[in-house]
């Protein structure tokens, strides 16, 4: 049995026989709070690398290459992982909370796994050292937020081609052009957060 929180706990048997456990070893969750170092590809009109004192929406920059990004996002901060946290039956997770769309996940220079559906989790126990860790998140959204910034530059200076003019509906009803207007759309896009790491107990 993996426990997420201290507490006492009911275990039934398929017998029907029920027996007790106390954990009372987990540590609460710690935030990864602070500045991350991101890189955007100055090929899909990227500007390099950028620091974010804080996680937002790539949408809610104020630079046009971050908040019309489409592609791959490389997000690094180094961690630290606590003596208390480690050991036998103990496991160390990050959660990334949310992500638009995909997200693959390095620890010291190994991946960790992929998220992609909720819950947004990977277990790093066996990634991990005691002390400094180099964290690495990349993350990729979809094509929409090029599209939409590609709209109004001159043609010679868009980084896309597409014969879709329509932000839904038929070809014969509820046809609108495509617009800017999809903040709400694409506030989704690459924000990942809130950051921790997630103790539990076997």
């Amino acid at each position: 049995m993996e426990c997420w929180q201290n507490g006492k706990y009911t275990i039934v048997k398929n017998s029907g026989n029920q027996m007790q456990a106390i954990v009372e070893n987990i540590p609460t969750p710690y935030p990864i709070n602070g500045a991350w170092q991101v890189e955007f590809d100055p090929k899909w009109g990227g500007p390099g690398k950028v620091e974010f004192p804080e996680l937002i929406s790539w949408t809610e920059h104020n630079d046009p290459g971050i908040k019309y990004y489409s592609g791959k996002g490389k997000y690094q901060k180094t961690i630290i992982v606590k003596d208390e946290w480690m050991g036998d039956g103990k496991n160390i997770y990050l959660d990334i909370g949310d992500v638009g769309e995909i997200a693959e996940i390095f620890i010291n220079g190994n991946s960790a796994g992929v998220v992609w559906k909720p819950p947004f989790r990977v277990n790093i126990t066996g990634q991990v050292k005691l002390g400094e860790n180099e964290l690495k998140i990349e993350v990729m959204n979809l094509w929409v937020n090029r599209l939409t910034g590609d709209k109004d530059l001159p043609e010679t200076e868009r980084f896309t081609k597409t014969n879709i003019r329509s932000d839904g509906g038929s070809w014969l009803e509820n046809y609108t052009e495509w617009h800017v207007e999809l903040q709400d759309y694409l506030d989704r896009f690459a924000c990942f957060f809130p950051k921790r790491l997630k103790l539990s107990s076997e």
